[in-house]
């Protein structure tokens, strides 16, 4: 949304080499130009919560004109499309006579099929089952360690800021230490105390400074965490 036609053609490009390469690529674009419909693998054609077609984007122009909607000649397949779906306007396509037509096409009878069996509820796992996580936690720790340096290498301000706070501590925590004596009175034992509280509560204090950046990457772990790539464990290491 908002690119110049040029611009979307090469963002789509990209994202076809990406799809090219193993990834699943799933988008939305807005009036797509004639260049950027050629690219597009599958097409996916919904109306008021009705699919009319989901298959090949190249097979779509012959499906409609065998059911009495041929696209005029030197005309974009996708603004075509979409004046067909788009109900609040005139000239709009039998909407419901597309949608009962795909449903008794193969293509559609498929759809069906597996729409029925991803919604089936899943049995809950069994006690002493197999572990249903994804990755085991070596793997895990070396992705979220690897990800952990990244952020750390694409804000090197917070990371100074933050080498420079803990390198305070340690000077004070050593100049606290130094010279404290070696006696057993009780002025020497309520130093030593105080130091321990004093260390034990600036590391609390410490690790508040976290928190903005969990809140942060929050989403991303309760996404990574209902999909099963890690246990949580592994992001508190």
């Amino acid at each position: 949304s908002g690119l110049d036609s040029s611009a979307a053609e090469n963002i789509m490009s990209h994202l076809g080499s990406l799809a090219r390469s193993g990834r699943t690529v799933i988008c939305t674009i807005h009036q797509p130009p004639s260049e950027v419909w050629e690219d597009f693998d599958k097409f996916c054609l919904l109306s008021q919560g009705k699919c009319l077609y989901f298959g090949e984007a190249g097979k779509a122009v012959d499906y409609f004109a065998a059911r009495g909607y041929q696209c005029p000649a030197y005309t974009n397949p996708a603004d075509y499309f979409l004046r067909l779906s788009n109900t609040d306007f005139e000239g709009h396509a039998d909407v419901d006579r597309l949608w009962q037509a795909f449903g008794q096409t193969p293509q559609g009878v498929a759809l069906q099929g597996e729409l029925s069996t991803s919604m089936q509820p899943q049995a809950p796992p069994r006690v002493g089952a197999t572990s249903s996580y994804r990755n085991n936690l070596f793997s895990q720790l070396v992705t979220l360690s690897h990800r952990a340096f990244m952020n750390n290498a694409r804000n090197p301000g917070i990371f100074l800021i933050r080498l420079i706070m803990y390198f305070g501590l340690g000077f004070m925590v050593g100049f606290m230490f130094w010279d404290l004596g070696s006696k057993y009175d009780a002025s020497d034992i309520v130093s030593r105390v105080s130091l321990l509280f004093y260390v034990a509560a600036f590391l609390v204090f410490m690790s508040v400074a976290v928190l903005p950046f969990f809140i942060q990457e929050r989403h991303v772990f309760l996404r990574e965490r209902s999909n099963g790539w890690d246990r949580g464990g592994e992001d508190v290491l």
